[in-house]
């Protein structure tokens, strides 16, 4: 939906627009509302035929006699489905006298349909407007005949009672009395008419099948991609000129794969501490102070990893205080958070058992460490706290530097605060089984696991009377991260298909790109000295296989378009390409189809095709769609 109304809304089509949207579902008489009747002059229905009756326009003057209509006792398709068994199955006193008068308790065509919601989207729309009145489907019949074959300059007849309102066709008879909707509309002065319109984001996930079919008979070629693309290429033609190499595409998760994230993010965080812990008592020959810096080193290093590797998929809490914050800021559910704790404490275990046995440990043995004292708890309270307003802080203004703010802030802990900064409930109870350096007595945990808490909540009431709208940020908490019911912002990878004018092998590239690329890549034309238009003999031949680039406008290959791309493919613009440092370019030497005949076109269509394909599995098979493993290799007849 989003592709169509994006590729409408960036078109000269635009001003004169009206988008609408059914949701459709049994409605009528039998919904759980009983609607209201139709404005038909009490009568039951527009045309003088009752529903069931047997009686139809079929075959007049025969077929409006009572038994004598269509299917009434037979069908084609079906010894058992006709008029009278449909119309006997939805109300039952119809079958006592099937051809006889319509019984009153039965569902005539004199109530409206629609129970569920209407979208409508135009320039026309009235901002935020949700419309209480009642129609069918003929209704936007209605609107398409008052609004738009109205006779120009005349006033419309809003409610149908307005016996001066100048006539209009009606396409139905039903329509006649069917309800304009014209209140979700403002015709006369449209605050968004002239509103500039920008490129409008990807659908979240584009469930539209895009099959393989037949060949059309003599085109010669074994791709035909369908109508689907005419408007997916349209989509992409109308938003070259506001290309950004930043557009994004969406995705969602499950809890379940984001509770294992947190789990074996845990894991490792866990591992990290206690192993670079028993390296570095090792290794520094009973200097303590040296031992303490290797294990904040590679702690620190390690968070900024695994924050990175984690973050995008839950958020990389790996801690209970930060979870339990979370949802007090509304960023989890109870339930979520509660499986993310879980998954918190049981992967720091984990994470304390592979640091074991990597060193030729005991798997698990109580610490002898001992943590106790004012001092320590207050520095655990200072710890929590200070990595809360870390987190907080950056999430909502710098959220890509969480990762080295957190790995940075708990690196200068370990050295500032008389605890070593732990700052972490999972971990802390993880480091009681664990009597290396890195570890802590059993009876010290209670006290620390309590001032960590303290802390973070205590840091979490602060910012949320800094941050007023501090809610609106926590369900990405560290890092954006994708639930359910939210989506992730990723950016997306673009191929930009140069030549010189933009009007043939650059149009074609661009669009079997397109045709295979899942959300995550995408492709956008230029040329270094544009055409008018998209040569006619580029469009018949991608015609023939199901692309219509009729409406592709060619536009200019300027330096920012280049240096917003990924990777630039030339096709034959040479010198008159831009230059970007950096920036992957691979050149595809192929004849300029303009002029030739459409057998030489064929060919340079089926040569591109093949290269695409080729670029796709090559350089991008994470973003294209199973159709291209299938796609069958074109040759021209």
């Amino acid at each position: 939906m989003s592709q169509v109304v994006n590729a409408v809304r960036n078109s000269k089509f635009w001003n004169d627009t009206i988008i609408l949207f059914t949701y459709d579902e049994h409605g009528g008489f039998y919904d759980h509302v009983q609607p209201p009747r139709a404005r038909q002059g009490h009568a039951p229905n527009p045309d003088g035929i009752s529903p069931g009756q047997c009686a139809d326009l079929s075959n007049p003057p025969t077929s409006l006699q009572p038994g004598k209509g269509a299917e009434c006792s037979s069908n084609l398709l079906s010894a058992t489905d006709t008029t009278t068994k449909d119309a006997a199955d939805l109300c039952p006193q119809f079958a006592l006298d099937p051809t006889g008068p319509f019984p009153a308790a039965c569902a005539n065509f004199d109530q409206y349909g629609i129970r569920v919601p209407f979208v409508a989207i135009s320039p026309f729309s009235k901002p935020s407007y949700v419309s209480h009145t009642v129609g069918d489907h003929t209704s936007i019949l209605a609107l398409i005949e008052t609004i738009f074959m109205t006779p120009a300059g005349a006033k419309h007849d809003d409610q149908g009672d307005d016996e001066d309102a100048p006539a209009h066709p009606h396409l139905t008879k039903r329509d006649q009395n069917a309800n304009t909707l014209e209140d979700m509309f403002n015709f006369t002065t449209s605050t968004s008419l002239n509103t500039k319109v920008g490129v409008a984001l990807p659908p979240a996930q584009d469930c539209t099948p895009v099959r393989q079919v037949s060949p059309l008979p003599g085109n010669g070629s074994g791709l035909m991609p369908g109508p689907i693309l005419v408007w997916k290429v349209s989509a992409t033609s109308f938003g070259m000129a506001n290309h950004n190499r930043d557009i994004i595409y969406h995705m969602k998760s499950t809890l379940p794969r984001r509770v294992i994230a947190e789990f074996v993010g845990t894991a490792f965080l866990v591992a990290a501490v206690i192993g670079s812990g028993v390296m570095a008592e090792r290794l520094s020959a009973g200097n303590v102070a040296i031992a303490l810096l290797a294990n904040s080193i590679a702690t620190g290093a390690a968070l900024v990893a695994i924050i990175l590797a984690f973050g995008g998929i839950s958020g990389a809490h790996f801690n209970p205080a930060v979870s339990i914050s979370d949802m007090l800021a509304g960023g989890l559910s109870r339930g979520e958070a509660a499986f993310y704790v879980a998954a918190q404490f049981f992967g720091g275990l984990i994470g304390t058992a592979v640091a074991h046995l990597m060193f030729s440990e005991p798997v698990y043995s109580l610490s002898q460490h001992p943590r106790h004292g004012v001092g320590q708890l207050f520095s655990e309270f200072v710890a929590a706290f200070g990595l809360m307003a870390v987190i907080w802080g950056c999430s909502r203004s710098r959220a890509n530097m969480v990762p080295f703010a957190v790995a940075a802030y708990i690196t200068a802990a370990y050295w500032f605060t008389a605890s070593t900064s732990f700052a972490n409930p999972a971990v802390t109870l993880a480091r009681a089984f664990s009597n290396t350096f890195a570890g802590i007595r059993f009876q010290d945990v209670p006290g620390f696991v309590a001032a960590q808490f303290g802390g973070a909540l205590a840091a979490t009431a602060l910012f949320r009377w800094l941050l007023p709208n501090l809610a609106g940020q926590a369900e990405n908490l560290l890092m954006p991260h994708p639930t359910e019911t939210t989506e992730i912002n990723t950016k997306m990878r673009t191929y930009v298909f140069a030549c010189v004018h933009n009007a043939g092998r650059s149009q074609m590239a661009a669009a079997f790109f397109n045709l295979y690329a899942q959300p995550g890549c995408q492709a956008i034309s230029a040329g270094t000295e544009p055409a008018g238009q998209v040569h006619p003999e580029v469009v018949a031949v991608m015609k023939e296989i199901g692309i219509d680039l009729s409406t592709a406008k060619p536009q200019r290959l300027t330096e920012e378009v280049a240096s917003n791309a990924h990777v630039l493919v030339t096709m034959g613009c040479g010198e008159a390409c831009p230059f970007v440092p950096g920036l992957r370019v691979i050149d595809w030497s192929l004849p300029d189809p303009k002029g030739k005949a459409l057998d030489a076109v064929r060919k340079i269509r089926d040569e591109i095709h093949e290269r695409v394909k080729n670029l796709l599995k090559d350089d991008c098979a994470g973003c294209c769609s199973d159709l291209i493993k299938s796609a069958p290799q074109v040759t021209s007849s």
